[in-house]
């Protein structure tokens, strides 16, 4: 069994009309469950929606019920480093938090949580074999790096920015921002379930024109992050 997610339908309904056979679960009213056959495997695809509380139990129970082996995190990213563009594409290989803080008892540092590791690891063949298949695939540029989550929408605020630089000041490869990737890998983590994320860059941090078309542009890259996943899964089946 393997496990698609999006933040929303958008995220996952190029991926879901790839599905043979399809029927729909109901987990809780506002979370429903698109079941069905993609290629050899038995796939499960859900919206889990954003904000980290909301999506870690989404996403926990997601892996209760389907006990996946493989998760693919689909969606759209705001980028924080100069060399990502809308457009472009992200392949998360950290995951961090922005706005826990108990680093106060010495004992954690920021973005830490109790008994927890600082940051979660993607499983680095997972992002050389979703790397390789999007330089095969062609017409997008890809970047592998670490993406921040946070319960907040940051676009261009300073003092915001100016903390973060401040708080992951050793982490040059901090790259892209959203809502709901860390909860996911927390998610797998203590569930033991490999992830991979694989998300289109839909804004740049200080370019406020594109507020007016971001919704529209991660959008577009659907497909081709659709057909990324789709290769990734053939190269990895365990049927």
């Amino acid at each position: 069994m393997i496990l698609i997610i999006g933040e929303n339908e958008d995220a996952i309904l190029y991926l879901r009309s790839r599905l043979v056979d399809e029927r729909k679960e109901v987990v809780f009213p506002s979370l429903q469950v698109y079941r069905g056959r993609m290629g050899n495997e038995e796939a499960a695809i859900a919206s889990i929606g954003i904000g980290l509380p909301l999506v870690a139990i989404n996403v926990d129970n997601l892996l209760r019920k389907y006990e996946p082996y493989l998760v693919f995190n689909v969606g759209s990213v705001g980028a924080i480093k100069p060399s990502l563009h809308q457009g472009d594409v992200l392949i998360a290989e950290r995951y961090y938090a922005h706005g826990i803080d108990y680093s106060g008892d010495g004992k954690n540092v920021y973005g830490q949580l109790n008994g927890l590791p600082p940051f979660f690891v993607a499983d680095m063949g997972l992002c050389a074999s979703a790397e390789k298949a999007a330089y095969e695939i062609g017409g997008h540029y890809v970047e592998r790096g670490s993406l921040l989550s946070s319960d907040i929408r940051i676009y261009d605020d300073k003092p915001v920015f100016d903390d973060l630089q401040r708080r992951f000041a050793g982490n040059s490869r901090l790259t892209c921002l959203d809502n709901c990737s860390y909860a996911i890998a927390l998610s797998c983590y203590l569930h033991n379930a490999s992830l991979l994320t694989v998300k289109s860059v839909n804004y740049e941090s200080g370019e406020e024109s594109q507020r007016l078309n971001f919704r529209r542009k991660g959008l577009e890259l659907m497909p081709f992050v659709g057909k990324v996943v789709s290769a990734v899964l053939l190269r990895n089946s365990k049927i």
